[in-house]
């Protein structure tokens, strides 16, 4: 999470492929080292490095067996670059009808149609009120290609689009706001909130009583990955790495 945060900050091009190493392992590497912060701070990042690299960005959500909040995070980094940069707002509706495009011909390959992860570009759509888009995203939604549980039905879409765009331009911040907000709002960065060893020994065996021996060895998993891991299967629609049984991730990440 750190080097993310200080390779965004250099915003040096030539770092991307060194994220895209990171970003194409398995789910169990990326929930591992990022839990729920994945999306916030790979696409901070990749909006830094990767803002004259739209179609190397293009060519990742091509790719199969992408963990989907990996590349959810890549495509929000797009959306983010027309909100930022109104300019470049005809390159990036053409980006994504491209994307659309390649999602509806690839519409078979399970190992590169994941709905949760087009409802997520949806919503991305919805966030800086690309209605140029919406005869594409009508295809994607008539062919079932993108999960309703996100932004909700085809008509909900449409309603969504008919709404004021909402003001998200001061919601970014620089590298000082970010490291205080860890600190004051993380739980895992507040010192009032770090267990005792001994009440963690406890937690832990109570916990693997109860899991039938089932709890695992953490360091023991870490340690057996590898730096750069072989193509991993994506489930069509992967659940929330939360743990609560839902798809609807990034709202919390946002919070």
């Amino acid at each position: 999470m750190h080097a993310l945060s200080l390779i965004g900050e250099l915003q040096l091009p030539e770092s991307l492929s060194v994220v895209f190493d990171m970003l194409r392992q398995n789910e169990k590497y990326l929930d591992f080292w990022f839990k729920d912060s994945l999306s916030e701070n790979a696409e901070k990042c990749v909006f830094s490095i990767g803002l004259h690299q739209t179609e190397e960005l293009l060519a990742f959500l091509k790719k199969p067996d992408r963990y989907v909040f990996a590349r959810s995070a890549v495509a929000e980094a797009v959306a983010k670059i027309a909100l930022h940069y109104p300019d470049r707002r005809s390159e990036i509706i053409q980006w994504f009808n491209n994307i659309f495009g390649f999602y509806i011909s690839q519409k078979n390959d399970d190992r590169i149609i994941d709905t949760e992860l087009i409802g997520l570009m949806v919503w991305d759509c919805l966030d800086i009120n690309a209605k140029e888009l919406m005869p594409v995203i009508e295809i994607l939604y008539a062919e079932a290609l993108a999960d309703i549980e996100i932004c909700g039905d085809w008509n909900d879409v449409k309603k969504g689009f008919e709404q004021p765009l909402e003001d998200k331009l001061n919601l970014r911040r620089n590298i000082y706001e970010k490291y205080e907000h860890i600190l004051d709002g993380w739980d895992n960065y507040n010192l009032e909130s770090v267990v005792d060893d001994d009440d963690f020994s406890n937690d832990f065996e109570e916990v693997e009583d109860e899991d039938d021996n089932h709890f695992y060895k953490l360091e023991e998993e870490v340690k057996a990955i590898p730096a750069i891991l072989p193509k991993p299967k994506v489930g069509r629609n992967a659940l929330s790495p939360l743990g609560i049984g839902k798809k609807l991730k990034r709202c919390c990440v946002k919070d």
